[in-house]
């Protein structure tokens, strides 16, 4: 019988090392779901203001996003290319990107 190391490995199967970039990765991806739902409402050019409203209103994303953790996020999708910011105070989504590019 395997000796579990563990509890975390027992129903994920997933080591704890891997749980910090595994939240980050799905912390990238409720904020890119995020700029999508909001360029359907608002048109190509989000304000900031608007996407930490709705981040703070999403009821759905757990682990929690905090303000300062939304900007370091939106800055990792900057350096990866798959944002930008058009204007002081907006955002805006490159439309072609894959999520192998983005930075961690």
């Amino acid at each position: 019988m395997r000796k579990i190391k563990n509890k975390n490995h027992i129903f994920t199967e997933i080591p704890k090392e891997k749980h910090k970039e595994l939240f980050l990765i799905e912390k990238l991806f409720r904020v890119y779901e995020a700029l999508l739902s909001l360029e359907e409402q608002l048109g190509k050019f989000i304000p900031f203001e608007e996407l930490e409203k709705f981040i703070k209103s999403y009821k759905k994303i757990k682990p929690k996003i905090s303000v300062r953790e939304l900007h370091s996020l939106l800055n990792k999708l900057l350096a990866s290319g798959v944002i930008f910011y058009p204007r002081k105070g907006f955002v805006q989504r490159i439309y072609t990107f894959s999520w192998k590019d983005v930075k961690r």
